[in-house]
């Protein structure tokens, strides 16, 4: 991760590039007292921006299909009106299907950002039974 960061710092870009990680709910941030993408970023010297709000709940994905991770993060988050306008990158810990981040990338262009690219820790590819193909 910071090798991207400083990768990016490093070039000549017309504009500012900001740094968003995916707020983590009140219940998670208490049970553990931290945010872990936001300590792992800031660890690595990523200076990150708080750009997104939590608009609903939703349930907990680790037990949830490929399709019903993308229907459960629909609506999660809202940009916050200083996004309008900034380029962004998107951290976070783990990419399993790709709804966290997209419902991120969602919530940030309606706000009027422009969502760049993202940066993610580990891949973790899961054999999910909603989209298992038959005869593969």
């Amino acid at each position: 991760m910071k090798a991207s960061y400083d990768s990016v710092r490093s070039q000549e870009l017309p504009q500012r590039i900001s740094w968003v990680v995916p707020p983590s709910s009140r219940a998670s941030f208490r049970q553990r007292g931290y945010s872990p993408i936001a300590l792992l970023a800031t660890a690595a010297g990523v200076k990150l921006e708080k750009l997104l709000s939590i608009n609903r709940t939703r349930a907990d994905q680790s037990q949830l299909g490929r399709m019903q991770r993308f229907s459960n993060m629909k609506g999660v988050y809202r940009s916050l009106p200083a996004a309008q306008g900034k380029k962004i990158i998107l951290v976070d810990d783990v990419l399993t299907t790709g709804a966290t981040l997209l419902e991120c990338a969602r919530a940030l262009r309606a706000g009027g950002a422009d969502v760049v690219g993202s940066a993610v820790l580990a891949y973790t590819p899961k054999n999910f039974q909603d989209t298992r193909r038959e005869n593969a």
